[in-house]
């Protein structure tokens, strides 16, 4: 029985390891973006279960670029399947912009992402939209962002120009 355990634990540690193929990678995203439209009722239930799937899928995004199974993402999916990628980064980046700035404003993430555009592993452009979210001031709305100082610095760590952004106006 414990051989058959170990097997199994072992199994499930490879699959946790292995990089994921192109499909599995849209496949992925696909269900990013399904989660992320769940849960839409306004009470707090649903908010925090939103919450917590807004941080698992910022969680596996951050993973897949730790694990540089993003590289070349644009050049191996088909166009369509691109966009889909795209649409799921940015708007999970936007819910985070929403609901928890500080796990993405803060040194460390700021580091990280520059180092994966630096070396090429991540396009900064996704982040145009979410980027331009944060910047966006909407009197209907209550702008969550009390990170001005941490945003500007990232912006410049990432080499996104915030006069280039949408801003509302």
């Amino acid at each position: 029985m414990k051989i058959l355990l170990l097997l199994f634990i072992s199994f499930f540690a490879l699959q946790i390891n292995a990089q994921l193929t192109d499909e599995q990678l849209h496949d992925t995203f696909k269900r990013k973006l399904k989660r992320d439209q769940s849960h839409l009722g306004s009470d707090s239930i649903n908010a925090r279960i939103r919450t917590s799937l807004f941080v698992q899928n910022f969680d596996t995004i951050n993973y897949l670029l730790q694990t540089h199974q993003l590289v070349g993402i644009k050049e191996r999916l088909t166009k369509k399947q691109y966009r889909k990628y795209e649409f799921a980064i940015g708007i999970t980046f936007t819910h985070i912009w929403q609901t928890n700035p500080a796990l993405i404003l803060n040194d460390d993430y700021i580091h990280f992402l520059k180092t994966e555009i630096d070396a090429k592993r991540f396009d900064v452009s996704v982040l145009y939209d979410p980027c331009s979210y944060a910047i966006y001031k909407n009197p209907e709305y209550e702008h969550p962002l009390s990170m001005e100082k941490e945003l500007y610095k990232a912006f410049d760590a990432w080499g996104i120009d915030p006069s280039k952004l949408f801003t509302g106006k």
